[in-house]
């Protein structure tokens, strides 16, 4: 009967053949297909770093050369967010304020006591936003008066008169040495301004963001109470006036904002 297992060896190595054949041609088939749709899809599967790259990154408004402390006339403009009208309505041309406007309005006039170098010009508290004119002035508020004092100093006409001289003292007895050094005591270490990010945090400087950083949370917190919801937008508008028409050009703008609303631009709280 040896044929006969000769034959069974025969089919069984045809029929592992075939399996295999089969197999292996199906897997090619589906591993090109998937190739093929990947290379035509547009939108290639890209690392996570490459994928969001620069995507949602606002990019920055303002003149990169300049710094927003340096003295100068500013146009600010901050809205409420999503525009809701928190801070009254306009009627006949004429801007009604409610009680939150009037908040608005109150904080945006102590912006001087709170930075002295600053001058307020024309500004104007609309339903949902405000717009103003800030003027950094340093030299109004004594610039210099820290070298004014160093040269007061240098020609007082009245100088302190020296210390009659003293006699001399006693020698003293040598003190008794400890029979055991002392530990050194810990100095207290001097505070660093601006905590972690020392000289780069922002409120250690006395520009634009600092001031209007101030104004928007004081609103906030006192609007709040009233408002649990209010808010403001996360950034603001500022624009740097370089000229006298500009500047006359923006006065008459802000004053003239009220009589020139549209209702349809805003949203209803």
């Amino acid at each position: 009967m040896w044929y006969v297992q000769i034959l069974t060896n025969a089919i069984i190595r045809v029929c592992r053949d075939a399996i295999n054949r089969v197999c292996r041609d199906a897997i090619n088939r589906v591993c090109r297909d998937a190739i093929n749709r990947v290379s035509t899809n547009h939108n290639t599967i890209l690392p996570v770093s490459d994928k969001f790259l620069n995507k949602y990154r606002i990019p920055s408004a303002r003149l990169q050369t300049w710094d927003y402390g340096n003295d100068g006339a500013y146009y600010i403009t901050i809205c409420t967010n999503g525009r809701i009208q928190y801070f009254g309505e306009i009627t006949c041309g004429e801007m009604i304020l409610n009680g939150t406007g009037k908040l608005a309005e109150r904080f945006w006039s102590e912006i001087p006591n709170h930075f002295p170098f600053i001058e307020l010009d024309n500004f104007v508290i609309m339903p949902n936003h405000v717009h103003g004119i800030l003027i950094i002035n340093r030299c109004a508020v004594g610039g210099c008066a820290v070298e004014t004092r160093l040269i007061a100093s240098l020609h007082n006409p009245h100088p302190p008169q020296p210390d009659p001289p003293q006699p001399p003292r006693p020698p003293q007895p040598p003190q008794p040495q400890p029979s055991r050094p002392q530990p050194p005591q810990p100095q207290p270490q001097p505070e660093k301004p601006g905590g972690f990010a020392g000289h780069k945090n922002p409120m250690c400087h006395n520009n634009i963001s600092r001031i209007i950083r101030w104004y928007k949370g004081r609103c906030s917190f006192e609007i709040n109470k009233i408002h649990p919801v209010f808010a403001w937008q996360p950034r603001f508008y500022e624009h740097i006036i370089r000229d006298a028409a500009e500047w006359e050009r923006i006065r008459i703008y802000i004053a003239d904002n009220p009589a020139n609303w549209k209702e349809g631009k805003s949203r209803e709280k």
